[in-house]
C-alpha cells in the first residue's frame, strides 16, 4: 500500500516579471519589450524577444538599447504591479485562506498547515496554484518554514546544508552594508552562513544575520502581513489600446466580472447593484450604474445585464480604463423547490426580471406583496420585483390562503362551477360605510379552471375575485 505524501507546511509563489506580462498584450510576441528602473535606468524586467537579443536584468538600458535597436521600453510602475499581486491572492484566496503577501520580491506565503482533508499532495496544491496563474511565470517552491520558502529552499526533499550550497547570500533580505561584509569573509552561500556559531554572527554582524539564521532553523518566525480582503469590491482594468465603442470593452468588463463571481462565491454573498466607470484620457468619469431586480451571483448574469445598458449608452470620449464598483451585497440564501426537479420556468424568471427592469425601467417592472387588511382587495400593494415570487407561500403559511391572481370581482352564474372544500367567511369591520360579509369557496368552471368565488348575502350573488390556476 502506497502511503501518500502530505502536503508541506509552507508554499512560496515568486511572480518574476508580472508587470511585464501586463503590458505585454500591447506588443507582440517577437517584440522586445523590457522594462526599467528609473533611479539607475537598469533593466529589472525582460521578455523572451529582448533576452533573444542579449539582453540581461540588471544591464544598463544603453547597453540594452545598443543590443536591439527596436527595443521597446516600458518605465517600472511599482503600484501597478502591487495591485496585480494583489489580485492574484485575491483569487488565490477562494481556495487557500491563509495568504500572506510579499510585495518587495513580488511574491506571496501560503501556509498550508490544516488543509490536508483539502489536498492530499502536493501535486494538488499545484495543480490548484496553476488553474489561478495561467499564463504567468512564476516559481513555486515548498518549505518547512516561510523564509526557505521565499528562499526556494525546499528542505523537505534534501537536508538543509545540500539545498543551502546554491543560495546565494545576496538574494537574501539582509541589508546591502551586511552582503558586502559577509562577501569579504567569503560567505557566499548559506550553506556557509550556516556553519558560523551563532554566537560568533551575533557579535561580528548584530542582530539581523542571526535571525536570519534562526528563520531558516525554524527557530523564529517571520512576520508576515496576512491577507484581509476589503468589505467591498473595487478593481479597475487598463485597456491596451483606447475603446471607442462598447465592443472594445467587453473582455475588459468580462475580466472584471468574473474576478467579482469569485469574490462573491468566497463570501457566499450575492449582488443586487454595481455601478461600472469609464476613465477616458483627460480624466473624465462615466457612470454606468446596474441595478438588478433579483440578487445574482454569476459573472454571465451580470455580462447579460451590462450589455442591456451598454447597449443604450454613447460613450461621450474614448476609454482607457474600466473600474467596476460594488458594496451593496446580500448573503446568499439556499433556494429549496421540495422534491420536484427545479424547472427552467423556475430559474429563468429572476434572469428575466432583471432583464426587464434594465431594458424598461425599475419603476415599470413589479408585482404585489401582500399588506394588512381586512379585505382581500385591500391586502396587496405594488412591490418592486423581487418581491412579488413567492408571496403565495407566506399567504399559505399564515393560514389564511389567497389565489395569486386577484381580479375585479364580477357577478358569475354558480350553475356553471362546480364548488370544493369548506367556506371561508370574511367581513369588513362595522365602522366602514359599506360594511360586507363574504363567504369565500374554491371553485371550478367547465373548462377545469379553479377560481376564487364569494357569495354576498346581502344581493344573493356570487362573484369570481380570483384566479387559481
Amino acid at each position: 500500500m502506497v502511503v501518500p505524501a502530505s502536503i508541506p507546511p509552507w508554499a512560496y509563489i515568486r511572480c518574476f516579471q508580472l508587470y511585464l506580462e501586463y503590458i505585454q498584450r500591447r506588443y507582440s510576441d517577437e517584440q522586445p519589450v523590457v522594462v526599467y528602473e528609473v533611479t539607475g535606468l537598469r533593466v529589472v524586467q525582460a521578455n523572451q524577444a529582448a533576452i533573444d537579443c542579449g539582453v540581461e536584468v540588471a544591464m544598463p538600458l544603453s547597453d540594452a538599447w545598443l543590443l536591439c535597436d527596436n527595443l521597446q521600453t516600458e518605465q517600472y510602475d511599482e503600484a501597478t504591479e502591487r495591485q496585480l499581486l494583489a489580485d492574484i491572492a485575491l483569487a488565490l484566496y477562494a481556495d487557500f485562506a491563509e495568504i500572506a503577501q510579499d510585495p518587495e520580491h513580488c511574491g506571496l506565503w501560503l501556509r498550508l498547515q490544516g488543509l490536508q482533508r483539502l489536498y492530499q499532495d502536493p501535486g494538488q496544491v499545484k495543480h490548484c496554484i496553476q488553474t489561478h496563474l495561467i499564463g504567468a511565470s512564476y516559481q513555486l517552491t515548498f518549505a518547512s518554514n516561510p523564509r526557505c520558502a521565499q528562499l526556494g529552499l525546499d528542505d523537505l526533499q534534501q537536508p538543509m546544508a545540500d539545498v543551502s550550497q546554491h543560495c546565494l547570500v545576496i538574494n537574501t533580505p539582509l541589508e546591502e552594508t551586511v552582503k558586502v561584509r559577509l562577501l569579504h569573509m567569503g560567505v557566499d552561500t548559506l550553506d556557509k552562513l550556516l556553519k558560523v556559531p551563532t554566537t560568533a554572527l551575533g557579535k561580528k554582524f548584530g542582530a539581523p544575520v542571526v535571525r536570519l539564521v534562526a528563520e531558516l532553523r525554524g527557530q523564529q518566525t517571520v512576520p508576515l502581513q496576512w491577507l484581509q480582503p476589503a468589505d467591498n469590491f473595487n478593481h479597475r482594468v487598463e485597456l491596451a489600446a483606447e475603446a471607442r465603442s462598447w465592443a472594445a470593452l467587453r473582455f475588459s468588463c468580462k475580466r472584471l466580472l468574473q474576478m467579482l463571481q469569485r469574490y462573491l462565491q468566497t463570501r457566499q454573498l450575492a449582488l443586487t447593484r454595481f455601478l461600472i466607470v469609464l476613465t477616458c484620457r483627460q480624466g473624465q468619469h462615466q457612470q454606468i450604474p446596474i441595478q438588478l431586480a433579483y440578487p445574482q451571483t454569476q459573472a454571465d448574469d451580470f455580462f447579460a445585464l451590462l450589455q442591456v445598458a451598454m447597449e443604450a449608452t454613447k460613450l461621450r470620449a474614448p476609454v482607457m480604463y474600466v473600474q467596476l464598483e460594488a458594496q451593496h451585497f446580500e448573503q446568499l440564501q439556499a433556494t429549496s423547490y421540495g422534491f420536484e426537479p427545479v424547472t427552467g420556468e423556475q430559474t429563468a424568471l429572476p434572469a428575466l426580471l432583471n432583464r426587464l427592469q434594465m431594458k424598461l425601467g425599475e419603476a415599470r417592472v413589479y408585482g404585489y406583496r401582500r399588506k394588512p387588511g381586512w379585505m382581500p382587495e385591500s391586502q396587496q400593494e405594488p412591490a418592486p420585483a423581487a418581491s412579488a415570487p413567492g408571496t403565495t407561500g407566506n399567504l399559505q403559511a399564515a393560514g389564511d390562503w389567497r389565489p395569486p391572481w386577484l381580479v375585479i370581482p364580477e357577478v358569475v352564474d354558480i350553475n356553471e362551477w362546480q364548488l370544493h372544500g369548506q367556506p371561508q367567511r370574511l367581513q369588513s369591520p362595522w365602522w366602514q360605510p359599506r360594511s360586507e360579509q363574504r363567504d369565500y369557496m374554491l371553485a371550478r368552471d367547465h373548462h377545469g379552471r379553479w377560481g376564487w368565488l364569494y357569495f354576498l348575502a346581502a344581493e344573493q350573488r356570487w362573484y369570481l375575485h380570483g384566479w387559481a390556476s
